[in-house]
Protein backbone atom coordinates (compact mmCIF):
# COMPACT_ATOMS: atom_id res chain seq x y z
CA UNK A 1 0.00 0.00 0.00
CA UNK A 2 1.46 3.13 -0.82
CA UNK A 3 -0.38 6.89 0.56
CA UNK A 4 0.50 10.29 -0.79
CA UNK A 5 1.69 12.95 1.96
CA UNK A 6 2.04 16.94 2.27
CA UNK A 7 5.27 18.54 2.06
CA UNK A 8 5.98 20.06 5.67
CA UNK A 9 9.13 23.04 5.02
CA UNK A 10 7.92 24.63 8.26
CA UNK A 11 10.49 23.01 10.12
CA UNK A 12 13.32 23.56 8.35
CA UNK A 13 12.58 27.36 8.31
CA UNK A 14 11.96 27.16 12.27
CA UNK A 15 15.37 25.60 12.82
CA UNK A 16 17.18 28.21 10.24
CA UNK A 17 15.33 30.88 12.78
CA UNK A 18 17.12 29.23 15.83
CA UNK A 19 19.98 28.88 14.75
CA UNK A 20 20.27 33.19 13.86
CA UNK A 21 19.34 33.75 17.00
CA UNK A 22 21.93 31.46 18.36
CA UNK A 23 24.49 33.54 16.15
CA UNK A 24 23.46 36.71 16.69
CA UNK A 25 23.56 35.90 20.81
CA UNK A 26 26.95 35.08 20.15
CA UNK A 27 28.09 38.22 18.35
CA UNK A 28 26.91 40.15 21.02
CA UNK A 29 28.29 38.35 23.74
CA UNK A 30 31.80 37.92 22.53
CA UNK A 31 31.33 41.79 21.86
CA UNK A 32 31.47 42.08 25.41
CA UNK A 33 34.39 40.98 26.76
CA UNK A 34 35.89 39.46 29.47
CA UNK A 35 33.56 41.88 31.93
CA UNK A 36 34.34 41.32 35.77
CA UNK A 37 36.04 39.50 37.96
CA UNK A 38 34.09 36.80 39.18
CA UNK A 39 34.86 33.59 38.20
CA UNK A 40 33.51 31.43 35.15
CA UNK A 41 31.47 28.49 36.52
CA UNK A 42 31.61 29.40 40.22
CA UNK A 43 29.03 27.79 42.60
CA UNK A 44 25.68 30.08 42.72
CA UNK A 45 25.53 31.14 39.01
CA UNK A 46 22.87 30.41 36.16
CA UNK A 47 22.93 29.36 32.57
CA UNK A 48 20.82 28.76 29.65
CA UNK A 49 21.62 27.33 26.14
CA UNK A 50 20.29 27.24 22.87
CA UNK A 51 21.26 24.56 20.52
CA UNK A 52 20.15 23.63 16.86
CA UNK A 53 21.18 20.08 14.79
CA UNK A 54 20.19 16.94 13.24
CA UNK A 55 18.90 14.11 15.35
CA UNK A 56 19.41 10.30 13.82
CA UNK A 57 16.76 7.07 14.67
CA UNK A 58 18.41 4.31 16.42
CA UNK A 59 17.12 0.58 17.30
CA UNK A 60 13.38 0.37 15.91
CA UNK A 61 13.01 3.72 15.10
CA UNK A 62 15.63 3.32 12.40
CA UNK A 63 12.99 1.09 9.89
CA UNK A 64 10.19 3.84 9.90
CA UNK A 65 12.50 7.48 10.09
CA UNK A 66 15.00 8.90 8.85
CA UNK A 67 17.25 11.97 10.27
CA UNK A 68 15.44 15.39 10.73
CA UNK A 69 16.24 18.37 12.47
CA UNK A 70 16.63 19.03 15.94
CA UNK A 71 16.06 22.59 18.49
CA UNK A 72 16.05 22.90 22.18
CA UNK A 73 17.18 24.71 25.05
CA UNK A 74 17.98 24.38 28.73
CA UNK A 75 18.73 26.04 32.40
CA UNK A 76 21.28 24.98 34.80
CA UNK A 77 22.18 26.23 38.39
CA UNK A 78 25.42 25.61 39.40
CA UNK A 79 25.91 24.19 42.79
CA UNK A 80 29.30 23.33 42.52
CA UNK A 81 31.98 24.55 40.83
CA UNK A 82 31.74 21.15 38.54
CA UNK A 83 28.17 20.23 39.36
CA UNK A 84 24.86 21.61 37.87
CA UNK A 85 21.34 20.56 37.91
CA UNK A 86 19.71 21.82 34.70
CA UNK A 87 16.26 21.12 32.80
CA UNK A 88 15.95 20.82 29.06
CA UNK A 89 13.62 21.02 26.56
CA UNK A 90 13.77 19.25 22.90
CA UNK A 91 12.36 19.13 19.74
CA UNK A 92 12.59 16.61 16.96
CA UNK A 93 11.18 16.13 13.54
CA UNK A 94 12.09 12.89 11.78
CA UNK A 95 11.29 12.36 8.42
CA UNK A 96 9.22 8.93 7.69
CA UNK A 97 11.19 6.62 5.43
CA UNK A 98 10.04 3.96 3.06
CA UNK A 99 10.02 0.20 2.87
CA UNK A 100 11.32 -2.15 -0.20
CA UNK A 101 7.52 -1.85 -1.24
CA UNK A 102 7.79 1.55 -1.37
CA UNK A 103 4.89 1.88 1.28
CA UNK A 104 6.16 5.05 2.94
CA UNK A 105 5.55 6.27 6.67
CA UNK A 106 4.42 9.26 8.34
CA UNK A 107 7.53 11.90 9.71
CA UNK A 108 7.39 11.47 13.55
CA UNK A 109 7.68 14.89 15.79
CA UNK A 110 9.19 14.15 19.49
CA UNK A 111 9.18 16.33 22.51
CA UNK A 112 11.54 15.65 25.53
CA UNK A 113 11.30 17.11 28.65
CA UNK A 114 14.11 16.28 30.62
CA UNK A 115 16.06 16.85 34.17
CA UNK A 116 19.31 15.91 35.04
CA UNK A 117 22.59 16.76 36.07
CA UNK A 118 26.06 18.38 34.83
CA UNK A 119 29.13 17.27 35.19
CA UNK A 120 32.22 19.79 33.84
CA UNK A 121 35.66 18.40 34.27
CA UNK A 122 37.90 20.93 35.95
CA UNK A 123 37.49 24.27 35.07
CA UNK A 124 40.99 26.35 35.56
CA UNK A 125 41.07 30.21 34.37
CA UNK A 126 39.02 30.04 31.02
CA UNK A 127 41.83 33.23 29.18
CA UNK A 128 44.35 30.13 29.79
CA UNK A 129 42.50 26.59 29.31
CA UNK A 130 39.36 28.20 26.91
CA UNK A 131 37.90 24.69 26.18
CA UNK A 132 35.32 22.56 28.26
CA UNK A 133 34.09 19.64 28.62
CA UNK A 134 31.03 18.36 29.94
CA UNK A 135 29.03 15.34 30.70
CA UNK A 136 25.35 15.47 31.37
CA UNK A 137 22.65 12.82 32.55
CA UNK A 138 18.96 13.29 33.23
CA UNK A 139 15.70 11.63 33.49
CA UNK A 140 12.13 13.10 31.94
CA UNK A 141 9.43 12.46 29.23
CA UNK A 142 9.14 12.17 25.62
CA UNK A 143 5.69 12.87 23.73
CA UNK A 144 6.00 11.08 20.27
CA UNK A 145 3.63 11.45 17.31
CA UNK A 146 3.17 11.22 13.85
CA UNK A 147 2.37 13.81 11.85
CA UNK A 148 -1.27 13.21 11.07
CA UNK A 149 -2.03 14.93 8.21
CA UNK A 150 0.36 12.84 6.27
CA UNK A 151 -1.42 9.25 6.21
CA UNK A 152 -4.51 7.55 7.20
CA UNK A 153 -4.94 4.68 8.83
CA UNK A 154 -3.40 3.29 12.43
CA UNK A 155 -0.55 5.30 12.06
CA UNK A 156 -2.85 8.61 11.99
CA UNK A 157 -3.75 8.41 15.71
CA UNK A 158 0.08 7.14 16.79
CA UNK A 159 0.43 9.57 19.59
CA UNK A 160 2.24 8.14 22.66
CA UNK A 161 4.82 9.50 26.30
CA UNK A 162 7.19 7.60 27.75
CA UNK A 163 9.61 7.82 30.43
CA UNK A 164 13.49 8.50 29.10
CA UNK A 165 16.48 8.58 29.79
CA UNK A 166 19.73 10.46 28.63
CA UNK A 167 22.57 10.89 28.52
CA UNK A 168 25.23 13.34 26.61
CA UNK A 169 28.89 15.15 26.12
CA UNK A 170 29.57 18.58 25.26
CA UNK A 171 32.56 20.06 23.82
CA UNK A 172 32.74 23.69 24.52
CA UNK A 173 34.87 26.84 23.46
CA UNK A 174 34.67 29.70 26.66
CA UNK A 175 35.23 33.02 24.67
CA UNK A 176 34.76 35.35 28.27
CA UNK A 177 32.90 34.51 31.07
CA UNK A 178 29.69 34.75 29.97
CA UNK A 179 29.66 33.00 26.64
CA UNK A 180 30.50 28.75 25.99
CA UNK A 181 30.08 27.72 22.37
CA UNK A 182 29.81 24.62 22.02
CA UNK A 183 28.91 21.10 19.99
CA UNK A 184 27.33 18.63 21.65
CA UNK A 185 26.19 14.55 21.08
CA UNK A 186 23.22 13.61 23.07
CA UNK A 187 21.38 9.98 23.44
CA UNK A 188 17.79 9.60 24.50
CA UNK A 189 16.47 5.68 25.20
CA UNK A 190 12.36 6.23 25.50
CA UNK A 191 10.84 3.30 27.16
CA UNK A 192 7.82 2.26 24.92
CA UNK A 193 5.38 -0.40 24.66
CA UNK A 194 5.55 -3.09 21.79
CA UNK A 195 2.35 -3.00 21.58
CA UNK A 196 2.07 0.66 20.53
CA UNK A 197 4.43 -0.21 17.51
CA UNK A 198 1.68 -2.45 16.32
CA UNK A 199 0.26 0.20 13.31
CA UNK A 200 3.75 0.53 11.98
CA UNK A 201 3.83 -3.20 11.43
CA UNK A 202 0.08 -3.41 10.25
CA UNK A 203 1.70 -0.34 8.05
CA UNK A 204 4.35 -2.51 6.45
CA UNK A 205 5.10 -6.50 7.43
CA UNK A 206 8.65 -5.56 7.52
CA UNK A 207 8.93 -3.39 10.49
CA UNK A 208 8.83 -6.30 13.52
CA UNK A 209 7.25 -4.96 16.85
CA UNK A 210 9.66 -2.80 18.54
CA UNK A 211 9.92 -1.11 22.27
CA UNK A 212 12.96 0.94 22.67
CA UNK A 213 13.07 4.39 21.08
CA UNK A 214 16.50 5.88 20.18
CA UNK A 215 17.21 9.32 18.85
CA UNK A 216 20.53 10.58 18.85
CA UNK A 217 20.66 14.45 18.29
CA UNK A 218 24.05 16.42 17.70
CA UNK A 219 23.79 19.89 17.42
CA UNK A 220 26.15 23.13 18.11
CA UNK A 221 25.11 26.15 20.23
CA UNK A 222 25.65 28.80 23.14
CA UNK A 223 25.60 28.55 26.75
CA UNK A 224 25.69 31.93 28.61
CA UNK A 225 25.85 32.42 32.13
CA UNK A 226 25.07 34.85 34.18
CA UNK A 227 27.83 35.92 36.82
Amino acid sequence: MSHDFKEDPVHFSRSSSVGACVATLVAALVALGPGPARAQGAPGTWSGDLHAGVVLPGGGLSKVTSAGPTVGGGIMYRFLPNFGVRTDLTADLMDGNQDSQGNQFPSLKLLHIMAGLELDAPRPDWQDHPLTTALRVGVGLTHMATNHSEVAGPLSTFSHTYFTVMSGVRLGWQFNQYLNVFASGDAYLALGKRAASLPYTQASPEVGLFRNYWTFPLSIGAQVTIP
